[in-house]
């Protein structure tokens, strides 16, 4: 075979291996498009997607839905959420048990937030499955832009960067004198 025939035959079995394992991810469920799917390490063996809605508004308390898939069988289905400071998770509490597991069984839960500020935070989602008595777990982070993220003030540089004999850049801050 010519050197341009196994380089198109290559091409092609890759671009067709790749393909089918897009398409084997994204068919998954019939649910809705507007869920965006979370990921964590492929040892877990719980499938998180959650659903943000559009233009937060610092202040309003939004609801954001989470959909869990257990991909076995399970003693528990336990789920802890943390969030950012400047967002505040509304809900008393913050870990839930969804008890016994079938392989594949859906389970969701709805986590009402609300951003004190403009800004970027993110919610901590750590969902962890007890089989035989041990747990496997995963933790994945749902990003959230409240209000006008872009506006956040940016910090300024106080040193000054400059380079020393040997060319390393170095930043001279200025001093401080401390009273006590």
């Amino acid at each position: 075979m010519t050197f341009i025939a196994k380089t198109v035959l290559i091409l092609s079995v890759i671009f067709f291996i790749s393909g089918m394992s897009v398409f084997d991810s994204e068919s998954v469920d019939n649910v809705s498009r507007d869920y965006q799917q979370a990921s964590a390490k492929s040892h877990v063996p719980v499938d998180v997607k959650y659903q943000l809605p559009k233009n937060i508004q610092t202040g309003e308390q939004v609801a954001i839905k989470l959909l869990l898939k257990a991909g076995q069988v399970a003693e528990n289905l336990i789920v802890t959420v943390h969030a950012d400071e400047g967002l505040l998770l509304m809900d008393a509490n913050n870990q839930y048990s969804f008890g016994e597991q079938k392989k594949g069984q859906k389970s969701s839960l709805t986590l009402n937030v609300m951003a004190e500020a403009d800004g970027l935070f993110y919610i901590y989602i750590s969902a962890s499955l007890v089989i035989d008595g041990q747990q496997q777990s995963g933790t994945i982070v749902i990003p959230l832009s409240a209000g006008n993220a872009r506006s956040q003030k940016v910090l300024k540089q106080e040193g000054k960067v400059t380079q020393d004999s040997t060319g390393t850049p170095v930043i001279s801050m200025p001093a401080v004198e401390a009273t006590d």
